[in-house]
């Protein structure tokens, strides 16, 4: 700012001195007045350059500004992107809770079938335990039944026996009484 208010002054004081350069000899010399155009040719750069310095110096808050329009633009989109990330962070979430509470569900009945299974594996274990315990039965009746018919069969060879010894004796009575009738009384 201090290098901007020396630029001025210079400038002035250069345009001040050409003025009075121009006024004060009226008449000049050709060395003179190739003088007088090098002090002015001089002012005038001076006076370009100062302006320049002052329109870069006035440019530059149209350009912080800019800049800063550029920032807060590029700020409020990067609030949106956030705000659109933590919309997003939040639904995975919600996400991430209902897949946590449908393995807790899922979980909890696998834990009700275990302890299901385990329930019909002790009746399927008292099943097979009455089924082996019928097959015992069941080889006992027929062991009883085979031994049963034995002595049916036993029995009926008895019967046989006893038929045929019947018929021995009915035949020996018929042949005493036919031999007793011989005899007389």
């Amino acid at each position: 700012m201090k290098s901007i208010k020396a630029k001025l002054i210079l400038a002035t004081s250069v345009m001040i001195l050409a003025a009075i350069l121009m006024v004060a000899i009226p008449t000049l010399t050709n060395q003179d007045y190739v003088l007088k155009q090098n002090v002015m040719e001089s002012a005038t750069n001076h006076i370009s350059a100062t302006a320049d310095s002052i329109n870069s110096f006035l440019d530059k808050p149209k350009t912080i500004v800019k800049d800063i329009a550029f920032y807060v633009t590029r700020a409020e989109l990067d609030l949106e992107q956030t705000q659109k990330d933590f919309d997003d962070m939040e639904e995975q979430h919600t996400g991430s809770q209902q897949i946590v509470s449908a393995l807790k569900i899922m979980n909890d009945s696998t834990l009700e079938v275990k302890n299901a299974s385990h329930e019909m594996a002790d009746g399927n274990r008292a099943i097979l335990t009455e089924i082996k315990n019928l097959q015992d039965a069941t080889t006992v009746i027929k062991d009883e039944m085979n031994e049963m018919a034995v002595g049916a069969s036993e029995m009926n060879k008895t019967g046989t026996l006893l038929s045929e010894i019947s018929s021995k004796v009915r035949e020996s009575i018929n042949r005493m009484g036919n031999h007793i009738d011989r005899f007389k009384v």
